[in-house]
């Protein structure tokens, strides 16, 4: 009965802990993950696309004769960078839950959260101003420097982040902020698409 009864107290203690912490932990996450992971992952694929040679969301037909590997370059360092990332969280977070002995605070301390997102955030940033530099100096290479062809394309990256923290700034969930960045993008690659085949005929 006494070894039931410690049971039932443990378990209870530990649904405690796990409830005291769910909307903290939870809170946290969204930010760093939602919020600055993984934008920073798609912002990693664009930078090695653009620097593999995978030009044609901005160029039309930059990717003519393109080895396969370059499609899959942008996606596969992406999901590396996540998942290193991710997985060291966890496994460190594991670490700190089984050396805090259920105490309320378990693992709000693992991280300098605040710290953190503000590097990510500022990686986020550095990241992107590198896919727009790219994009302007290769644009630099199939255009006249600053033309209407030039500006058109680099509207595309430049006005895609532009769009993306507006949205965050209105509150806009992460699904709505991504979604809206892919139209927004894809409509402006076909306007520049038409441009260019209105020119070459």
């Amino acid at each position: 009965m006494k070894v039931a009864a410690w049971r039932a107290a443990a378990a209870e203690r530990v649904m405690g802990v796990r409830q005291a912490l769910a909307s903290s932990l939870a809170s946290i996450g969204d930010r760093i993950f939602w919020g600055r992971l993984r934008p920073l992952t798609a912002e990693v694929c664009m930078l090695v696309w653009l620097a593999a040679g995978m030009t044609c969301w901005i160029i039309p037909g930059g990717c003519a004769d393109l080895p396969a590997w370059v499609l899959f370059a942008g996606p596969a360092a992406s999901v590396i960078f996540y998942s290193a990332v991710a997985l060291y969280m966890r496994w460190k977070g594991l670490a700190v839950g089984y050396a805090c002995g259920g105490s309320s605070s378990c693992g709000l301390d693992a991280f300098d959260w605040s710290g953190l997102i503000k590097r990510l955030s500022l990686a986020g940033l550095v990241v992107c101003a590198a896919c727009i530099a790219a994009a302007a100096a290769i644009l630099l290479r199939q255009e006249p420097p600053f033309s209407a062809g030039f500006w058109a394309g680099l509207a595309v990256p430049a006005l895609a982040f532009i769009a993306q923290r507006a949205a965050r700034r209105a509150g806009k969930s992460m699904l709505f902020t991504v979604s809206a960045v892919f139209v927004f993008s894809v409509a402006a690659w076909a306007a520049a698409a038409t441009l260019h085949w209105i020119r070459g005929a």
